[in-house]
């Protein structure tokens, strides 16, 4: 009997632990993705805004409820909020173009940490747990919904256009 009443107590608690959800209090904390060394998007206004040379771009994303809500679950699911430094995650060491994804997150209006992460970074090969795993799930997580933005579509297109004039423009100057 006591076997058995012992057995269901683990259970309830068990399910309990299981079943209680963290509250998300998103409002103390604001994200800021820098999607290349030029591109900044804030996560709380949604804006979006590029400066390369005399390039200064600013729109507002059109995020749905949805995404939004995608973005803070991944947030609060892959414990970001627990990093208190700087991070870079990389799978190798690579002397090329920059082309990480970096999420800096502010609490309360104070730089909490920086965590950077390297385009060839995979959780394929890896366990499902760590700082390293939880930082590439969220950029997995995130990348896709931003990149399907118009308007972060337009922004990069702008930067595009405004590096290949300016490029042509100087070539020409030494020519």
């Amino acid at each position: 009997m006591k076997k058995a009443f012992a057995n269901i107590l683990i259970t309830v608690i068990a399910f309990s632990f299981c079943s209680c959800k963290r509250k998300v209090d998103m409002g103390k904390y604001n994200l800021i993705f820098v999607y290349n060394p030029s591109t900044k998007i804030d996560f709380k206004s949604k804006i979006v805004k590029v400066k390369f040379y005399r390039l200064n771009y600013q729109d507002t994303l059109k995020l749905s409820e949805t995404e939004k809500a995608k973005i803070i679950n991944s947030f609060f699911e892959n414990k970001l909020y627990d990093l208190k430094r700087g991070e870079f995650y990389a799978d190798k060491v690579d002397i090329s173009i920059p082309n990480d994804f970096t999420v800096e997150i502010f609490e309360y209006g104070k730089l909490q940490s920086k965590i950077t992460i390297d385009a060839t970074c995979s959780n394929k090969n890896h366990l499902p747990f760590g700082e390293k795993y939880h930082a590439v799930a969220f950029r997995d997580d995130v990348l896709p919904i931003l990149k399907k933005d118009k308007e972060l579509i337009k922004a990069l297109d702008t930067l595009e256009k405004y590096t290949s004039w300016l490029w042509r423009s100087h070539m020409t100057n030494f020519k």
